[in-house]
């Protein structure tokens, strides 16, 4: 598990990490993004993909790297996590940069509710049973 990380700049919401997966809460609901280890992709097919090639200029114009060997996190909304070091991620959203620092080493259950990974659990194998190909 790794700590909580609330924003250095402008407040958006607590970052949380746990079980390979980004968790945000904003105002009284929970998002949930896959944290991503880039270099299991092959540089070819990454630059093949049009949302990589595009947080890749976002990062870019913000004035950071998005390399084929990061380790980052996208969401729906068009927001790219980049995790610079085990104390530091950066959230680029149209060229506007969010840090966040690490503040604590335990994600604590009134920041990150069991309830709130049950349901996201529970989603995950509704669509595991109606999408048998994902079991590869």
């Amino acid at each position: 598990m790794v700590p909580g990380l609330l924003p250095k700049l402008r407040h958006t919401g607590k970052l949380l990490i746990k079980d390979d997966d980004l968790y945000q809460h904003r105002y009284d609901s929970y998002e949930r993004a896959a944290i991503q280890d880039l270099s299991h992709y092959s540089l070819g097919s990454l630059n093949q993909n049009v949302t990589y090639a595009a947080f890749k200029t976002d990062t870019a114009h913000a004035g950071y790297q998005l390399t084929h060997t990061a380790v980052a996190s996208g969401d729906s909304t068009g927001m790219l996590s980049l995790i610079i070091n085990a104390n530091k991620i950066i959230r680029i959203n149209q060229q506007i940069v969010t840090t966040y620092t690490k503040t604590s080493a335990v994600v604590a259950a009134n920041d990150l509710p069991k309830t709130a990974v049950d349901l996201f659990k529970r989603m995950d194998q509704k669509r595991l049973v109606k999408s048998p190909r994902r079991l590869r």
